[in-house]
């Protein structure tokens, strides 16, 4: 059974890599095939793509500031039994429901200077035993966008690694960590400020004269965000026309 969390966080592409985790390879919390997260529909919706893996992706800074991505989490334990958790011990018939707690968030890029620093989040979601989990997820914190803001200007792009890992204990107390994945994002800028990117439009009144009235930026990206993520078009309410083949929805702010 699979069913869908939008995790509430503190907070170039190329393949989706597993890593083993600190908790061991046998660990029975898995992180597994990583799906696009789609422009929005309608109002701040969130829609996914589960037929089409994602293995990396791309994120205009001049548009949104997070990157989203929704994860399979699984769990392979049975409903009945601790058994093979590392540092757990067997409980019989206790429940082995997993309680996610904290979201590590590791980062590595080669451009130099760049310092992205790396973070342990709250993150919150119920897996029970045996089930998967499918959660969406922004893998950049706001000291990750400080630091890309200043370093990706111009011309200047960073492809960076992000490795995530879910940490949380089960029914019964007993902690556990998931295996470790790494989805590679490349950091661009078309250097658009959305503040001032869409100004007042003229607009004729009834009685022949014109109204300057404001213009707002469409809300293209995934669960209601600018665009700028997987070529997320970043534009102005008044050209979306122009855009046949996006749903556009329009925020009531720049």
């Amino acid at each position: 059974m699979k069913r869908t969390i939008l995790v509430v966080s503190i907070i170039g592409a190329g393949g989706l890599t597993l890593l083993a985790s600190c908790g061991g390879s046998n660990t029975p919390l898995r992180i597994e095939k990583a799906h696009p997260v789609l422009a929005a529909r309608s109002g701040s919706s969130c829609t996914w793509d589960r037929t089409q893996d994602q293995g990396g992706g791309q994120l205009d800074l001049s548009g949104s500031t997070r990157y989203l991505v929704e994860f399979d989490v699984r769990s392979e334990l049975s409903a009945s039994s601790t058994s093979g958790v590392a540092g757990g011990k067997a409980e019989g018939t206790s429940p082995n429901g997993f309680y996610a707690e904290e979201l590590d968030l590791t980062y590595s890029t080669t451009v130099p200077n760049l310092k992205l620093a790396p973070k342990r989040v709250g993150t919150y979601f119920y897996l029970p035993p045996g089930e998967v989990e499918n959660v969406v997820q922004n893998l950049v914190t706001q000291e990750a966008l400080d630091a890309l803001s200043v370093a990706v200007t111009g011309a200047e792009t960073a492809n960076v690694s992000i490795s995530l890992q879910v940490r949380g204990k089960l029914s019964n107390g007993t902690q556990i960590v998931s295996n470790q994945i790494t989805f590679p994002v490349k950091f661009f800028t078309t250097g658009r400020d959305v503040e001032t990117m869409c100004p007042a439009i003229p607009t004729p009144l009834g009685d022949g004269g014109i109204e300057m009235v404001p213009d707002r930026v469409a809300r293209t990206g995934p669960c209601g965000n600018f665009g700028g993520q997987d070529g997320a078009p970043l534009a102005c309410c008044s050209n979306k026309d122009k855009l046949p083949e996006v749903t556009v929805v329009c925020g009531t702010t720049p």
